[in-house]
């Protein structure tokens, strides 16, 4: 299983979290998937201004809600995408 979809069922698990009580009423265990979340999105590289959103408690709830529904749009769109092979 590659990295992408390693982090699948956690960020489901989160989005679930997040629907129920938002970012304010977060459970700890919910925060601290949200904190591992926001690490690993950070090493792939995706997204960097869109991370930074949705990492910053400043930020007004919509715009980080927003921020993580794009995140893991595009992460499910790469974990989609057909792995290339070179010609033999």
């Amino acid at each position: 299983m590659d990295r992408v979809s390693m982090s699948y069922h956690p960020t489901e698990q989160l989005a679930c979290a997040l629907d129920e009580h938002g970012f304010g009423g977060l459970p700890l265990s919910a925060r601290r998937t949200l904190e591992s979340f926001v690490a690993e999105v950070r090493t792939l590289n995706v997204a960097a201004v869109l991370v930074d959103v949705l990492a910053d408690p400043a930020q007004p709830e919509v715009a980080r809600l927003r921020a993580f529904g794009r995140i893991t749009s595009m992460l499910d769109a790469v974990a989609q995408r057909p792995t290339l092979r070179p010609a033999a």
